[in-house]
């Protein structure tokens, strides 16, 4: 496994499926996500990557301590025994913090060459902005295969689909 930090200068030339989060303990939910990565991955071939952040993200924004259940370290050492790729944990600096949704999908897909996107229903795309739901089939030649979406107030972890509408030029 790659690790990738203390940099917003990652790139990664394989097509790549990834998944977004805190990952500050690794719940079902998680599990969940990553068993869909590696669904994706086996059947089209890509590459799998974590990205997270250096810091809970909640601490930073609203100045609240936030408490985590395992080290980055710790997060370093189960990823790599899970067999993902690639684990970057981004700073979360002020350029990255007060990025909106769309920049910050194009960065993510341009630098990772990314292909499908799986995140849990909480996940929030950029600065500012409410739970972001998408639907329909992609439109977007750059993420050609829809992602999967934890709906966790169903049991068992139904899943629907989903997909990112923004325009990536």
């Amino acid at each position: 496994m790659e690790y990738i930090s203390k940099t917003l200068d990652f790139h990664v030339k394989e097509p790549s499926v990834i998944s977004f989060g805190k990952f500050d303990g690794l719940h079902r939910g998680h599990e969940f996500l990553m068993e869909k990565q590696i669904e994706q991955s086996n059947l089209h071939g890509y590459k799998r990557i974590i990205f997270t952040f250096d810091i809970p993200p909640k601490s930073e924004v609203l100045g609240v301590e936030s408490k985590v259940i395992i080290t980055n370290d710790e997060k370093e050492y189960v990823f790599e025994k899970s067999g993902i790729d690639y684990l970057i944990e981004c700073p979360f600096v002020p350029q990255v913090m007060t990025m909106e949704a769309d920049a910050f999908v194009r960065w993510i897909v341009k630098s990772l060459n990314v292909k499908c996107i799986i995140v849990g229903d909480d996940f929030r795309f950029g600065n500012n902005l409410p739970l972001i739901h998408f639907s329909g089939p992609t439109r977007q030649p750059e993420i050609s295969h829809a992602a999967f979406c934890l709906k966790k107030k169903t049991s068992p972890y139904a899943v629907s689909s989903l997909t990112i509408s923004i325009p990536i030029k």
